[in-house]
């Protein structure tokens, strides 16, 4: 238990199935769920699962192969890939 008190809800910022099981074990565990999506996820079934849902046009959320382009990409200018 930390000075706080201890952990009644959990964020979750997963997607898809990962998301569900998340959901599935906080629920075991007597936690409640608060799951953060993007547009493109509104209607999945992590969004309806989760007791509360938070997402929309205002989060920016990237997408993984968003991630790899970023890393990939050179960090000084003029090197080549």
């Amino acid at each position: 238990m930390s000075a706080a008190g201890p952990i009644r809800k959990l964020l979750i910022a997963n997607r898809g199935e990962i998301a569900r099981r998340i959901i599935r074990s906080a629920r075991a565990m007597g936690l409640g769920t608060v799951a953060v999506y993007g547009d493109p996820d509104r209607t999945a079934p992590f969004v309806a699962e989760a007791d509360r849902a938070r997402g929309g046009t205002g989060l920016a959320l990237r997408s993984p192969a968003a991630s790899t382009e970023e890393r990939a990409a050179p960090s000084l200018p003029g090197a080549s890939s």
